[in-house]
C-alpha cells in the first residue's frame, strides 16, 4: 500500500469478488459431496460472517453442519473431522470440548480456513442477526467487514488465540448499540423458539430495518476506529460480562461466570470467561472461548495503534495468514520435466500403491479377525456374567473354610499326637480307676495310701484326657462338615467351570486363533487395545494410499495433456522454453464466430485465412452440407444462386473453389 490509500479503497479491496466466491463455493460444494456420501440426512451450508459476504478477501469462510436426529454433535464431528483431513482439507483441527464443536482446517489447494461448526441450533438466526443490522445501513455493512479485515491482516483471529469471527462481529455491534448508533434488533416474549435439546431459545428479531440505524451522518472509518479505542477499555480479566442484548454489560454473578486467576494460567491456553461474550440467542454460552492470555494482550496492543494510518492499521503482519489469490498450480513442478522422467515415476508409484494396498488388504484382514474374536469374547463375557457372580461369590468362600478347616485340623491333631487312647477307652479307663478308689473292696483289700495317691493322680490325668479327647472328636466332626462344604462348593465350581466352557466353545467355533483364549474381561480388553492400533496403522496406511492415488492421478493427468499437445500441429505444441501452451495461443488468437464462417461459406462472401482456419477445425465443408439439410428446399435454392454468381466472380484470387459443391447440390 502506498501512504495515499484511503480507508475506502481498503475496505473495496477486502469485499470479496465474483472468483472469490466462486472458489468459496467450490469448497461448500465438495464438502456437500462428502457429507452426502458418508453422513445421510447431514448438510452443510455458509454461516456467520460468509454467508452475508462479510468474510473478507483472501480470509477464511464460515461453514455451519447440521447433523441427523439421534447422532451426538461431539461424535459426528470426531468422524466428520478424520474424514475431512487430506480428503480437501488440510491441518485439520477439531475443538470438540467447546460449547458447540468445531473444526477446523485449510482447503489444500486455495489454501482458503475453514471453520466448520457442528450441530448449532441457532446457526441460522444468527445469521438473519448479522443480516438484519448490516441491511440497516451500508455503513454497518463496512462496519463489520473492516473489523473482520483488520482481525485478518493484524492475525488475531481465534486459531492465532483470538476471537472467532461471530465472536467479532457481535462485539463489534456490541459497541455500536452501547453508542445508541443502532437500535436493540430483538423482540421480547415473541414467540419464536427454536429447540436445543431439552432447552427452548429464544430468538426473535425485529421485523423492519428501518429504525435500526440512529448513527445519522457517522462515518465508517470513525466508527471502526471508536471501536478501537473502545477495545483498549478492557481489563484483564473484563469486569462485565459483553452481551449484546444489554450493551451496558452484566455483571458475572448473575451469569456464575467467575473471573480467571490470570496469574495461574498459562500465556497460550485458552482462559475460562477471560472476556466473556454471551452468544445473543443463548446466555449459557460464553462465545469468546477460543481467547487465551497472550491473545487478548495482543488485541489490546493492535487497539493502541488506532491512531496510525489506515494502510498502517491494516498492515498484513505475516503473508501466509492470507489465502491466495489463486488457486495452486497443480503441475507447476511437473512442466519442466521431461515425459519419459515422469513416466517413470508413475511407473515406480504403481508398484509403490500395490504394495500400499496389500499392507491394506492385510490389516483389515487382520483387524476383522481380532473384531471376530473381540465379539465373541464379548458374547461370552455377556453370557457368563451371571456364572462369574457366582463364582466370584463361592471362590472367597473356599479360602475361608480352608483356613477354618486348617485350624481345625491342627488343633485335632496336636491333642491326638499327646493323646493316644481314643475317648471311649479313656471313659473305660476312668470308670475302672473311679471304682478302685470308691467301689468295695473285694476280700477287704484296700490300696495303700500311696496307691490311693497314683490313682488319684491317674484319675485326674484321665479327666483332662477326657475334655481333650472330647474337643479332638468335635474338631474332627466339624472338619468333616466343613469337607463336605468344601467338596459340594467345588463341584459347583466345575459345573460352573463346564457351563463357561460350553458357551465359549460354541462362541469361537470356528475360530482357530482363539482356541487359547479363557475367555475373560481382561482378554477382550488387550484385544480391544490391538484393533484399536490396527485401525491406526490402517488409517495411516489409507493416507498413504491417498496421497500415492492423488499423486498418481496428478502425473497420469499431466501425462494426457502432454500426449494431447504432442498430437497436435507442430506449430501449435507447447513450447519448452517460456512455457507458453496451446491455451495461451489460442486465448491471444482473435476470436472467430463460426456460424459466421460458415454463412460466409454458404453464401460465396470473401474469407480471411482465420476464417478458413475456424472453417477446417470445424469439420470443413462438410460442415455446411450436414448443416444445410435443415432449410427448406425453397431457400436452398435461393442460396445456391447467390452462392453460384458471387464465386464465379472471384475465381482466380486464390480462394477455395465452392462452386463444384454448389453445382454438385445442383
Amino acid at each position: 500500500m502506498s501512504e495515499e490509500v484511503s480507508f475506502s479503497s481498503i475496505l473495496e479491496d477486502a469485499t470479496p469478488n465474483k472468483h472469490d466466491l466462486k472458489r468459496r463455493s467450490g469448497i461448500l460444494n465438495h464438502l456437500q459431496k462428502s457429507l452426502e456420501r458418508n453422513h445421510k440426512g447431514a448438510s452443510i451450508s455458509f454461516s456467520g460472517n460468509t454467508s452475508l459476504g462479510l468474510s473478507p478477501r483472501r480470509g477464511g469462510i464460515e461453514l455451519s453442519v447440521s447433523i441427523p436426529e439421534g447422532k451426538t454433535a461431539t461424535a459426528f464431528s470426531k468422524k466428520f473431522s478424520w474424514e475431512l483431513n487430506g480428503r480437501g482439507l488440510v491441518d485439520v483441527i477439531l475443538h470438540e470440548n467447546r460449547s458447540t464443536p468445531t473444526i477446523h482446517g485449510k482447503n489444500d489447494r486455495t489454501s482458503i480456513p475453514v471453520r466448520i461448526s457442528i450441530a448449532d441450533a441457532t446457526a441460522e438466526n444468527k445469521v438473519a442477526l448479522l443480516r438484519l443490522l448490516s441491511d440497516s445501513d451500508n455503513r454497518v455493512f463496512n462496519y463489520l467487514l473492516a473489523v473482520q479485515n483488520w482481525v485478518l491482516h493484524r492475525d488475531l483471529a481465534e486459531q492465532s488465540g483470538g476471537l472467532s469471527p461471530f465472536a467479532w462481529s457481535i462485539l463489534a455491534l456490541t459497541y455500536l448499540r452501547s453508542t445508541n448508533l443502532i437500535s436493540d434488533p430483538f423482540l421480547a416474549d415473541s414467540g419464536t423458539i427454536v429447540e436445543d435439546g431439552e432447552r427452548s431459545l429464544d430468538v426473535g428479531l425485529v421485523e423492519s430495518t428501518e429504525s435500526i440505524w440512529q448513527g445519522g451522518d457517522e462515518e465508517v472509518e470513525s466508527m471502526f476506529k471508536s471501536f478501537l479505542s473502545s477495545l483498549q477499555t478492557l481489563q484483564l480479566p473484563a469486569k462485565k460480562i459483553i452481551s449484546l442484548r444489554m450493551p451496558d454489560g452484566v455483571e458475572r454473578k448473575e451469569c456464575d461466570l467467575k473471573a480467571p486467576n490470570i496469574g495461574k494460567v498459562s500465556a497460550n491456553k485458552r482462559v475460562p470467561h477471560l472476556w466473556p461474550i454471551l452468544d445473543p440467542f443463548d446466555i449459557t454460552k460464553d462465545i469468546s472461548e477460543s481467547l487465551t492470555l497472550e491473545g487478548a494482550k495482543r488485541i489490546l496492543v493492535e487497539a493502541a495503534r488506532e491512531s496510525l494510518s489506515s494502510e498502517e492499521l491494516f498492515s498484513t503482519i505475516k503473508e501466509d495468514l492470507l489465502a491466495a489469490d489463486e488457486d495452486k498450480d497443480l503441475f507447476a513442478d511437473l512442466r519442466s520435466r521431461p515425459a519419459h522422467e515422469i513416466e517413470s515415476e508413475a511407473k515406480e508409484l504403481r508398484k509403490k500403491k500395490s504394495l500400499i494396498e496389500a499392507e491394506v488388504d492385510s490389516i483389515k484382514v487382520a483387524r476383522q479377525a481380532q473384531i471376530r474374536i473381540v465379539e465373541a469374547l464379548r458374547g461370552i463375557v455377556n453370557d457368563t456374567s451371571d456364572l462369574r457372580t457366582e463364582q466370584r461369590k463361592i471362590i472367597p468362600q473356599l479360602g475361608n473354610r480352608r483356613k477354618e478347616m486348617d485350624k481345625l485340623r491342627q488343633q485335632r491333631d496336636d491333642i491326638n499326637s499327646k493323646i493316644v487312647l481314643p475317648t471311649k477307652a479313656i471313659e473305660e479307663e476312668i470308670t475302672s480307676v473311679y471304682e478302685k478308689l470308691c467301689g468295695t473292696a473285694k476280700s477287704f483289700r484296700y490300696p495303700s495310701p500311696e496307691e490311693e495317691v497314683r490313682l488319684f493322680i491317674y484319675f485326674m490325668e484321665l479327666q483332662e484326657m477326657f475334655k481333650a479327647a472330647v474337643i479332638s472328636s468335635e474338631c474332627h466332626h466339624v472338619l468333616q462338615q466343613l469337607s463336605g462344604q468344601q467338596r459340594a462348593a467345588v463341584k459347583e465350581l466345575k459345573s460352573f467351570e463346564s457351563e463357561t466352557e460350553s458357551i465359549k466353545s460354541d462362541a469361537l467355533e470356528g475360530i482357530t486363533s482363539a482356541k487359547e483364549l479363557k475367555g475373560n474381561y481382561h482378554e477382550m480388553k488387550d484385544i480391544d487395545r490391538q484393533i484399536g492400533k490396527l485401525l491406526r496403522n490402517l488409517n495411516s496406511k489409507r493416507d498413504e494410499l491417498r496421497e500415492a492415488n492423488r499423486e498418481l492421478g496428478r502425473l497420469d493427468a499431466w501425462l494426457r495433456i502432454q500426449k494431447k499437445d504432442g498430437n497436435k500441429p507442430s506449430g501449435k505444441r507447447q513450447e519448452s522454453k517460456g512455457g507458453s501452451s496451446d491455451r495461451t495461443r489460442q486465448s491471444r488468437a482473435p476470436k472467430v464466430d463460426i456460424k459466421e464462417v460458415k454463412r460466409k461459406a454458404a453464401s460465396g462472401e470473401s474469407m480471411s485465412l482465420e476464417d478458413f482456419g475456424a472453417l477446417l477445425s470445424s469439420g470443413g465443408l462438410s460442415s455446411i452440407i450436414v448443416d444445410e439439410p435443415h432449410q427448406s428446399r425453397s431457400r436452398r435454392k435461393k442460396s445456391n444462386k447467390k452462392r453460384v454468381g458471387a464465386t464465379s466472380s472471384n475465381r482466380g484470387t486464390g480462394r477455395p473453389d465452392l462452386e463444384g459443391r454448389g453445382n454438385k447440390r445442383r
